[in-house]
């Protein structure tokens, strides 16, 4: 059985570990490097055909866990409230579930704390729904105490043992029973604060280890008579940017203290949307877990229905939860954001922390290059691409977007993301048709004859990606961001950006680019804009970083810059990255075909 394994970032999916290898791991980089494995195991078969692909989203198949975790997380509390709350469950699966510390590992995590309990303690067999049942059994364990549950999700992973937190800069460390209940957190954290002390633990934890077990003592709460809606549970594109405290509201749960107020602000929400009040009381009762009683959450939504209570931005809850991505900020008179050290060094964490595998562009998988270049395009990055007219700009886009393989021509699902592509040049009909062309491999005397049976091909391939055919101002492109959730917006060309009367005269274009690079960290999506070579350069017919129309500002505003050139009259394309913040260069040759494919020349 393997696990996943992502060493240094929780980006580095899809890498797979023998589960008798992973000591081994831990002691060549746990001292230094942040280290994750899977929760669940993938048998080989499985974890083989998920390296190749580079992915694990979305991805069916039998699993099983050796440990289940209950997960402490710090969050804002105190160490004291985290220390003390770990104990609380502890004592309650001792005392109310009859379990033994032979049940039992205990983990101090570097800011928070796990509690992993023998997977023989539930009796599950390995199953396609083994993650659901898992869930589903701690959640009627748990009742009202507030853990992350999202560690039950097939895809999801936790900190290794004996490997350092990048947080607090401290160590997961095994702790006895003893120590959790006695040690105070300053104790604790010493204990994990120097490696050579974390290493002498060791030999404490493998001689507990061998005496760990588990004989069913939690199989009566596994309710396996109850399907999940879905075969897996994995990383969903959430609107995080739409009234994101609501969001995030709503993702905290209950918490003492705020738990009828903030029922009510949810309330308020549903129904200033538009959603009937058994909509609300449903999905807030489900958010409430049985924190308060379902009386007190009915009445207050109802209350806030029959008397329509509403709050606005500046409602104490609600703007404790504001991000400056929200869809509502711009129209808020705050102050200038200026991010201090802390601030600064708490945002590059949760980037390296977080999981982008389905939110970014695999350029570097789809073009086939060197796995150890950094080419791919990041959410927040505004690219550039540019070539002089004839040259398949819009061709090479579209075979961007529509997740083409470059090299054996085939779209990939897996590669796309959710588009809004503007191509006012182009009527939607003909870019739908080129869609098709690309997927199918039929010519355009094929689609034409055979365009119902072209559509049903296609369908499957096209349903991320949306098309706006009118020449946009830059509002336009912002309300589709907010209205469609999108991931990536494409605007073919940029040229045809249009003036409004707080954008325009002289230098417009470098105005724009300015715009679009705060649009894309803002909002924290993809921007890709197509532009013309200037005419010095089309009269030359070559191509580098400055070719761009309003050159100058192509360059300083985009964070990447590619480049497409060619002869008109020939098939070939030579693709170069001109620039990469923060990554790596490339130059690749490309053939183009009658299907609108383009496919990588070794």
């Amino acid at each position: 059985m393997y696990y996943e394994v992502c060493i240094g970032s929780l980006r580095k999916r899809a890498n797979f570990v023998h589960e008798d290898n992973i000591y081994n791991l831990i002691m060549e980089h746990g001292e230094t490097t942040p280290m994750y494995k899977s929760v669940f195991l993938y048998e080989e078969e499985d974890a083989n055909k998920l390296a190749e692909k580079g992915s694990v989203s979305s991805h069916i198949s039998n699993r099983i866990a050796r440990w289940i975790p209950i997960d402490i997380d710090k969050g804002d509390n105190t160490d004291d409230y985290t220390l003390q709350k770990t104990r609380d469950i502890f004592n309650m699966f001792i005392h109310t579930e009859d379990l033994t510390e032979d049940n039992i590992l205990i983990w101090f995590s570097g800011t928070g704390y796990h509690i992993d309990i023998h997977s023989d303690c539930f009796g599950l067999e390995m199953s396609k729904h083994y993650a659901f049942y898992i869930k589903e059994a701690v959640k009627n364990i748990m009742g009202t105490a507030l853990i992350d549950y999202s560690v039950y999700n097939t895809t999801s992973v936790i900190r290794l043992p004996f490997t350092v937190n990048q947080k607090s800069k401290l160590y997961k460390i095994h702790l006895t029973a003893d120590e959790l209940l006695n040690l105070s957190p300053a104790e604790i954290k010493e204990l994990a604060s120097d490696y050579n002390t974390v290493l002498s633990r060791q030999e404490l934890y493998f001689d507990e280890l061998e005496n760990k077990y588990g004989e069913n003592e939690l199989k009566h709460h596994v309710v396996t008579a109850q399907k999940p809606r879905t075969v897996f549970s994995t990383s969903i594109i959430e609107p995080r940017n739409i009234a994101s405290c609501i969001y995030t509201l709503f993702q905290d749960g209950p918490e003492e203290g705020t738990r009828n107020n903030v029922s009510m602000r949810l309330a308020s929400h549903f129904r200033r949307h538009g959603f009937p009040s058994e909509v609300a009381k449903a999905a807030i009762l489900d958010w409430n877990n049985k924190s308060l009683e379902d009386a007190v959450i009915i009445k207050n939504v109802e209350n806030v229905y029959n008397k329509g209570y509403q709050y606005g931005c500046n409602d104490p809850i609600l703007k404790s939860k504001c991000i400056t991505s929200c869809q509502y900020f711009k129209h808020k008179n705050m102050a200038l954001e200026i991010f201090s050290m802390e601030d600064m060094q708490k945002a590059l964490i949760q980037r390296l922390e977080t999981d982008y595998t389905n939110r970014v562009i695999h350029l570097d998988t789809m073009l086939g290059l060197d796995p150890n270049l950094d080419c791919k395009i990041y959410p927040g990055e505004l690219v550039t691409l540019v070539g002089t007219t004839g040259i398949n700009k819009s061709t090479f886009v579209q075979n961007l977007i529509l997740g083409l393989n470059f090299m054996t021509g085939e779209v990939d699902k897996n590669f796309q993301r959710s588009t809004i592509l503007f191509a006012p040049e182009t009527a939607a009909m003909l870019t739908h048709r080129k869609n098709m062309q690309m997927i199918t491999g039929y010519t355009k005397q094929e689609i034409e004859r055979h365009y119902i049976n072209a559509y049903e091909i296609s369908k499957p391939y096209l349903e991320h990606l949306k098309v706006v055919q009118m020449a946009p101002t830059l509002e336009h492109i912002e309300e589709a961001i907010l209205q469609e959730n999108a991931q990536v917006i494409v605007i073919d060309y940029l040229e045809q950006i249009q003036e409004t009367k707080d954008l325009w005269g002289k230098d417009f274009i470098g105005k724009t680019m300015i715009k679009l690079n705060d649009l894309a960290v803002a909002k924290d999506i993809i921007i890709i804009a197509v532009s013309q070579t200037s005419r010095t350069y089309s009269r030359q017919g070559i191509i580098d970083l400055y070719a761009g129309f309003g050159s100058g500002n192509i360059e300083k505003s985009s964070r990447k810059v590619i480049g497409i050139n060619g002869k008109q009259d020939d098939t070939v394309r030579t693709l170069e990255m001109f620039k990469n913040n923060d990554g790596n260069l490339f130059n690749v040759t490309l053939n183009f075909s009658l299907d609108y494919r383009l496919k990588r020349i070794e």
